[in-house]
C-alpha cells in the first residue's frame, strides 16, 4: 500500500517510506506498473489523485535525492514500457491538442513527447503495447484504415504493419 526503498540498495538496510505528492489515504493504495527506465523509476496511481483532479497521473523518482514527482501534464496513463533506453506509455496530455496518444521519454529527459499516430486533433487511442525483437507494437487508430497493428520505426514513427481489413474499415487486432 506504499513504496519505500532502502537505503543501501542491497535490501539490509532500513526501508524508507517515499511520499507521493497528491496521493494519500486510500489513494495511495493504487500504485502500480512500476517501471525502471535508466535507473530512474517510473509509475503510476491507477486512480484518482487526493482532490481528483487527475486521473492515472504518471509519477517519477529521482534516485538521488529519492524525491517523487508527477510528470507534469499527463493523465490517462497506461501501458508503461521501457525499451531501448526509452520510455513508451500512452496518455491523454492536458498540454497538447493530439488526444489520447502514444508518448516517450528518451533517456536522460524528463520531458514526454507525443507520438502523434492520428495527426490532428483526433485520438489514436494507441494500446497494447508490446515488444518483440527490440521493435514496439502496439495497435492504434488513425483516419483512413481504422484500427490497426503499428510498429515504431527507427525514428520513432508509427508505421502500419499492415492494413488487416483495408480502407477505413478496421481490423481491430489485439490481445497479444
Amino acid at each position: 500500500d506504499e513504496i519505500g526503498r532502502t537505503q543501501d540498495g542491497g535490501g539490509t538496510g532500513q526501508v524508507q517510506r517515499l511520499v507521493v505528492p497528491g496521493l494519500s489515504g486510500a489513494h495511495a493504495n493504487y500504485i502500480d506498473s512500476l517501471v525502471n527506465a535508466n535507473g530512474r523509476l517510473y509509475f503510476r496511481s491507477s486512480y484518482y489523485n487526493n482532490d481528483f483532479s487527475l486521473y492515472r497521473p504518471l509519477y517519477t523518482l529521482d534516485p538521488g535525492t529519492g524525491a517523487i514527482s508527477q510528470v507534469a501534464g499527463l493523465q490517462y496513463v497506461d501501458g508503461i514500457r521501457y525499451l531501448g533506453g526509452q520510455l513508451f506509455f500512452t496518455a491523454l496530455s492536458s498540454t497538447t491538442q493530439e488526444g489520447y496518444e502514444l508518448f516517450r521519454i528518451a533517456a536522460g529527459s524528463a520531458q514526454p513527447v507525443v507520438i502523434d499516430v492520428n495527426p490532428g486533433s483526433g485520438s489514436s487511442n494507441a494500446r497494447e503495447l508490446v515488444e518483440a525483437g527490440g521493435v514496439l507494437y502496439f495497435t492504434a487508430f488513425r483516419e483512413g484504415i481504422g484500427y490497426e497493428l503499428f510498429r515504431l520505426d527507427a525514428s520513432f514513427n508509427a508505421v502500419p504493419v499492415r492494413d488487416i481489413w483495408p480502407g477505413a474499415n478496421s481490423g481491430n487486432p489485439r490481445s497479444f
